[in-house]
Parts: C-alpha cells; structure tokens; sequence
C-alpha cells in the first residue's frame, strides 16, 4: 500500500513480494501435479488401469489412460495396440488406423492387430490398403474376418464375383463367424437375393442376439 507521503513502505513492500512469491510457486506445483509432473505411475500400471476401464465399457476413459502409458513408454506396444482398438470402438477410425499401423511398424504379432486394422480400414473406404493385409499366420477366426472385410471391400467397389469368391473363402473358414455371415448376407442383397439376406440376418440374430 501507499504510505500518507505517497511512498512506498519498505517493510510492507518486501512482505507483498515474498507473499507473491509464495503464492506463484503454488500456482506452478498446482499446474505441475496436473501435467502430470510427479507422477510415479509406471507406463504398465497405466495399461493395467485402462484393460480394467475397457472391460467395462469406458474406452473414452481408457484412451486417457493409454496415451498416459505410451508417454512413459513410447515402445509400449500392448498399449498402443489397445489404443488403436478403443478408437475403433469410438468411432475415430482414423486415429485407430494410424495406432494400429504403428503397431505393425514396431513388428507386433499380427494376429493382435490385422482383425481389427482390416475392419477400420473398411470404414475408411481405404480399400486398396485393405487388400494388401496379409492373411497368412491368422488363425482361421481371424482368417475368416480379415477375408470377410475384403469380401466388403470387393462389394463397395462392385465387384460382385470377386466378394463372391472371398465371402465364400471365409464361410469355409470360419462358417459360424458372424462377421462373414453379416458379409455374405450384404453380398445376398447386392446380388438382389432380399429372402436369401433376410433368411441370413435372421439366424445370426438368432444364434448371436448380443
């Protein structure tokens, strides 16, 4: 404050600054704790939390957790790879596209990633991208998946006899799949067979009613 003479008092200006100061480095560990700044949460504890999170259903939750994780530890590859996954089941398919092809590029096991990469590319309309995934070393659940989005993949581009043939491919690997009967009933109504399709979804909602 002022003093009568319109001077400053020394003994109150010193105790304003100190008082500043205290108050400043508040705000800083404040906005430090926020940031994340001593933190002693390990990268696996982080996944751990978001395995949990995704096991009930909170994916919005559970990316928080997982970018948390691939902070602490860039070479993560089970949290990116869930990453990818929890964006897929958001609905952000270009997001889960680019944490799962990263996947790839780190060499992770294909099997854990292609399933879900094949499906996100398909509703990308990344089509071509989706024919190149390889399908070899997938067991025949996956095969059977992997097929079936290229089986689509052929039917949005009109090629009728080629998702034909690879619809038909994953039926015999994996007959009770429900993706490739979901597939071969699209390909059922792009062929104008509306009983034949009807008959389909009808037997899957019957054997799958989740």
């Amino acid at each position: 404050r002022l003093a009568v003479d319109g001077n400053y008092k020394p003994m109150q200006y010193h105790l304003m600054i100190k008082r500043l100061r205290v108050c400043v480095l508040a705000a800083l560990c404040v906005i430090l704790v926020a940031c994340g700044g001593g933190d002693d949460t390990t990268s696996w504890e982080h996944l751990e939390m978001a395995r949990a999170m995704l096991d009930k259903g909170e994916h919005n939750a559970a990316i928080i957790e997982l970018k948390n994780a691939l902070q602490k530890d860039v070479n993560n590859a089970q949290a990116r790879i869930l990453l990818g996954q929890a964006y897929f089941a958001t609905g952000d398919y270009e997001s889960a596209e680019k944490e799962l092809s990263r996947s790839l590029e780190k060499g992770v096991d294909m099997a854990a990633v292609l399933p879900t990469l094949a499906q996100t590319l398909l509703s990308l309309g990344e089509l071509d991208k989706l024919e190149q995934l390889p399908v070899d070393g997938l067991d025949s659940e996956d095969r059977s998946l992997l097929q079936a989005a290229k089986g689509l993949g052929r039917l949005f581009k009109a090629d009728l006899p080629g998702a034909q043939e690879i619809i038909s491919q994953s039926m015999e690997n994996e007959p009770r799949s429900p993706y490739a009967e979901v597939a071969s009933a699209r390909l059922a109504m792009a062929q104008q067979d509306y009983k034949g399709a009807r008959a389909q979804l009808k037997a899957i909602f019957k054997e799958h009613p989740q």
